[in-house]
């Protein structure tokens, strides 16, 4: 009997491990398998095609963004097969079970059934459509018994009753309106002045808060970990041209200057041709890089547990 038992509980205990390992190297491969991306782009003779692919652990999960003839496309695929696939197979087992329950309910549906159900919808009949058809007729026998004149004498008092009210109120309305001019005016000035002296008191505050050595240690560590976070972010492999021109030469030397700020980005991997004699736009760009969850985390939980960040932001909280 024992022998048993402990049979059972090895299979089990293997059964457990082996679950272990799996679910171990899952979150190992979603640690450190990195997700990379590829983004291309021409455009040429006033044409413009893009193409931006996201994949995960050999293509295992795909994903593509296509923008081609001022339309916009998308694919996902998982394992290989593409998500309408799976879509067409799910809508298709639904229609199936749906089926089958329709059939089951119709073979349970006996004579005894409806009979019941043609009972029942007499009965309704005889709650709804009868009492109305009463109400109907005493309506009409009041209406008899009432002069025509005088019916219409009371629409047309009531009429103008409902109209000296509507002037009413629209009169006290108005008058009511003019009386807190004066009010609104005097609510205003004073929310004005409240507001120029809590700006003026806050600029003290957050010059206070923004002096404090350790929020400025807590400032230096963030920008650093947001300057190695985009670092590993970007591109890691960038080539492509982009030729530019515009009908005033000097415009198109300032956008040249001010992409050439974007040099330390791309590392002169994208060459810049500018055309100082006509208008003109066309590029040619290849863009690829990788982001790994471990490095997103890692630098996020460094943020997260350190002291001088957590005083930083405690000490927000109370200013705000």
């Amino acid at each position: 009997m024992l022998h048993i038992l402990w049979g059972i509980l090895k299979i089990i205990l293997i059964l457990a491990g082996i679950l272990v390992g799996l679910a171990a190297v899952l979150l190992l491969l979603v640690l450190f398998c990195p997700v990379r991306y590829r983004l291309t782009g021409v455009c040429k003779e006033g044409k413009a095609v893009g193409k931006a692919v996201i994949s995960w652990l050999f293509h295992l999960i795909w994903v593509s963004v296509a923008y081609e003839e001022k339309k916009l496309s998308y694919q996902i695929r998982i394992l290989g097969i593409s998500l309408e696939t799976y879509q067409k197979i799910a809508s298709g087992f639904a229609k199936k079970t749906k089926r089958i329950r329709k059939k089951k309910t119709d073979d349970s549906l006996g004579e005894d059934d409806c009979v019941r159900s043609d009972e029942e919808h007499e009965q309704l009949e005889e709650r709804t459509v009868l009492p109305a058809v009463k109400q109907k007729e005493e309506q009409e026998k009041e209406e008899l018994c009432v002069p025509g004149f005088w019916k219409r004498f009371r629409l047309f008092l009531g009429q103008i009753g409902r109209l000296l009210w509507r002037i009413f109120a629209a009169a006290l309305r108005v008058v009511l309106w003019i009386w807190h001019i004066p009010v609104r005016i005097y609510q205003g000035i004073h929310k004005i002045v409240l507001t120029i002296s809590e700006f003026c008191g806050n600029i003290e505050k957050w010059k206070a808060f923004i002096e404090n050595e350790r929020v400025r240690t807590a400032l230096g560590l963030v920008f650093g970990k947001g300057k190695r976070l985009l670092k590993h972010v970007f591109p890691t492999k960038t080539q492509g041209w982009i030729l530019f021109g515009f009908e005033d030469p000097s415009i198109t030397g300032q956008i040249l200057a001010a992409a050439g700020m974007t040099c330390p980005i791309h590392q002169n991997r994208i060459e810049l041709r500018p055309n100082f004699e006509e208008k003109v736009f066309e590029a040619d760009i290849k863009i690829r890089g990788r982001v790994r969850l471990f490095v997103v985390l890692k630098e996020g939980l460094e943020l997260y547990f350190d002291k001088n960040v957590k005083y930083m932001m405690n000490a927000w909280k109370k200013e705000a």
